[in-house]
């Protein structure tokens, strides 16, 4: 990644394997402890694949967003792999290669695939080349897809909506029909494409895939003996970063433990439940359910690094345009847990926390995993100190929020049998009733995106731009516009089968 990001500030154009200069690969095992990166795009011609260095902007940029180490590691064909002309050694090389794409290099799970889907104007749309359907087809089943957003790439973002759209996913065999640029690679791609997913476990039984999701984002699981404390002592209980020593259990849970997987809305924009109420309802549930001390509870909260959004006053428009002036002092956090002052994410923590985001829904389809739902709100009123001190009020009922409404509908998809009993423990509170009885929840991936096509929020031009339809009854929003087509799409990952 150093290598390119230097590249880029030169403004010059990225060298075949065999004429880069030393240092700029790397070789042999990987190590543990880089982030790896895959790229997958259209070349721009037979000779190069961006001649004039646009594709190499676009990708350090989105290195730069991905919180990307100088160390941290890319694969990219035409860098990674001899070209022609090729010595009788870089072709064996080469084909050695080859098979790693075709096996790995855009379906192991610790690899984010980075995809450049613009074309030059008359050559072939990223779509129409058999091996990117594979590579974009494959990776999005079994990894993170990473492209950009926002204003400048409106295309990319139309692009990447067809790429990750649940009805092309299901069903690639179509995408490969229309992958006309190399006809000769089509029966290839179709043998290597079906031998991927023939080795796929779905979701919900997917212990490997479960185990390393944790590890590799760092999941913090409290401990049930965590809950009950903090329980006892109303008030804003601590970030990840404050938890008390020995009170959790950090990466895959021990397998001997049940596990916990609580699904709620935040009451205020800094904090979960600045009352701590929300503790105090979660212990009860977990009393209900026999609980042991040593049995594991993950709460995004306390179990994901979180920035440091307390002890601060925001201006007009931060951290977003249109947002008030207001108070986080939330001073009753620092004197509650005994703390100073707190940090943001560290850079490890963040790019764990990034790719944590991207594959949560893991957490709320796994078989092993016991849902708990806390759908109910405290009022403002029960907010500690001042209750104006804790940034904005979220007032917005579970079942109208974005994610809340993809964790509890990938909760019940992947429900055995259909029976809601066996995932969401607490299916029988009368709260947890009334979230189910609000909407007709889908069952299917196709249900999930019509009911992504609903917004309560009554802006005609911004509806149309982001193709959505005003229903005050079944709308479901979210605070980052992109997040909806995220987990649209994460549904499909966790539930389809």
């Amino acid at each position: 990644v150093g290598y390119l990001r230097r590249l880029s500030r030169c403004k010059r154009v990225l060298s075949r394997r065999q004429d880069l200069p030393d240092g700029a690969l790397h070789f042999g095992k990987v190590p543990d402890d880089v982030q790896l990166f895959s790229v997958s795009l259209p070349w721009a011609s037979n000779k190069h694949p961006d001649p004039d260095g646009s594709k190499l902007q676009e990708l350090v940029l989105l290195l730069d967003r991905e919180k990307a180490a100088d160390q941290d590691l890319v694969y990219w064909d035409y860098p990674s792999l001899h070209q022609s002309p090729r010595t009788d050694a870089q072709t064996e090389a080469y084909k050695v290669g080859r098979s790693g794409v075709k096996n790995f290099l855009f379906s192991f799970s610790r690899i984010r695939v980075i995809v450049l889907p613009r074309t030059q104007p008359g050559m072939s749309t990223y779509l129409e080349h058999s091996w990117l359907v594979f590579e974009s087809v494959v990776a999005a089943y079994c990894t993170r897809l990473v492209f950009s957003r926002g204003d400048g790439y409106q295309d990319v973002e139309e692009m990447m909506a067809q790429i990750i759209e649940p009805e092309h996913l299901m069903k690639p065999e179509l995408a490969l029909e229309k992958a006309a640029f190399r006809v000769e690679d089509d029966a290839l791609v179709t043998e290597v494409m079906a031998s991927a997913f023939g080795s796929m476990p779905a979701f919900p039984r997917d212990l490997d895939g479960f185990e390393v999701f944790c590890k590799t984002a760092g999941i913090a699981w409290l401990k049930v003996s965590t809950i009950k404390s903090f329980a006892k002592s109303p008030g804003p209980f601590p970030r990840r970063q404050e938890l008390p020593a020995g009170g959790f259990v950090v990466g895959a849970p021990p397998r001997s433990r049940r596990k916990f997987v609580v699904s709620h809305g935040w009451e205020s924009e800094v904090h979960p439940s600045p009352s701590g109420r929300k503790m105090q309802q979660l212990a009860q549930v977990l009393a209900d359910q026999e609980a042991h001390d040593d049995d594991c509870v993950f709460f995004d909260f306390c179990s994901n690094a979180q920035e440091a959004k307390m002890g601060r006053v925001y201006a007009a428009g931060q951290p977003f345009p249109g947002a008030p002036p207001r108070s986080a002092s939330a001073e009753e956090y620092f004197s509650h847990n005994n703390v100073a002052f707190i940090s943001g994410r560290t850079a490890e923590e963040d790019a764990a926390f990034t790719y944590a985001m991207w594959d949560m829904g893991r957490l709320y389809a796994y078989e092993g995993c016991e849902i708990v739902v806390l759908p109910e709100l405290s009022p403002k009123s029960s907010y500690p100190g001042s209750p104006d001190d804790w940034g904005m009020e979220n007032i917005t009922p579970y079942e109208y929020r974005g994610w809340c409404c993809s964790e509890f509908a990938t909760a019940l998809a992947s429900s055995p049998n259909g029976d809601p009993r066996s995932r969401i423990v607490n299916f029988g509170d009368r709260a947890v009733q009334r979230v189910f009885k609000s909407r007709p929840w889908p069952k299917t991936v196709l249900e999930y995106a019509e009911m992504m096509r609903y917004t309560r929020h009554d802006n005609p031009e911004e509806n149309e731009r982001f193709g959505l339809v005003y229903n005050p009854k079944l709308g479901v929003d979210f605070t980052s516009k992109g997040d909806r087509l995220v987990v649209k799409y994460n549904f499909f990952k966790t539930t389809f089968d």
